[in-house]
């Protein structure tokens, strides 16, 4: 289906943004193709609820309690002032993604939305004219954020790669928001074909875009 082809697509373009950072291509051939999904083949949106998200947010801090590595210590912090931020503010992930320092005022409590990276992690103006924006935060989710500030010490970005691009909405997905929701048993289990073998695979319930649209 087109659907299959469009995530397969996103996996590709992943592997090829992986191989520009390691400098072995110069530009990933995968971002001129678009595969256009009807949207009767669009699979619905789940919207989580306040309970939901207060659970998955508290389990993302019990994993930061429990950690024994400073490296996944670090990680998770970030992870959590990412999605603590997607929660609070209704921000698409690409515009998380491509907050840049300077958009964040401690003082003010607030975050100027004025850009976004795409999926290669280039930058670009917000989807829509209302797209630029200013949010105010809540003296907790500052909290949050200053946590990561202070711990992850980003020069480019808010959530930044180790090479100071903007951080993969995947890596999020796959290393700390689905890991989380596995062990809240948010989500189906389920049988998946991978290199000709079946595997059994978790599917959250609840996809990252999803949290814009929690209120």
């Amino acid at each position: 289906t087109r659907v299959n082809v469009g995530k397969s697509l996103a996996v590709l373009r992943i592997m090829l943004n992986y191989a520009i950072a390691q400098e072995l291509i110069a530009s990933n051939p995968a971002n001129i193709v678009r595969v256009k999904i009807a949207e009767r083949d669009r699979p619905l949106m789940v919207i989580p609820g306040r309970d939901n998200v207060r659970a998955i947010l508290q389990e993302f801090n019990r994993r930061i309690r429990e950690t024994q590595s400073d490296f996944h210590y670090r990680a998770w912090i970030r992870a959590n002032a990412f999605v603590t931020l997607l929660a609070a503010t209704g921000m698409r992930v690409s515009e998380c993604r491509g907050l840049p320092l300077g958009a964040y005022d401690h003082e003010r409590g607030e975050i100027t939305v004025k850009q976004r990276a795409d999926e290669s992690g280039e930058i670009g103006p917000p989807k829509t004219r209302s797209g630029h924006r200013t949010l105010l935060l809540s003296k907790e989710c500052c909290a949050v954020v200053d946590r990561h500030l202070v711990v992850n010490e980003p020069t480019e970005f808010v959530f930044e790669t180790t090479s100071h691009r903007p951080i993969y909405g995947q890596n999020i997905y796959a290393r700390f928001w689905k890991p989380a929701l596995r062990s809240l048993d948010l989500g189906d289990t389920a049988l998946s074909n991978r290199n000709g073998k079946q595997i059994v695979d978790f599917r959250c319930r609840f996809d990252l875009k999803s949290l814009r649209h929690f209120r």
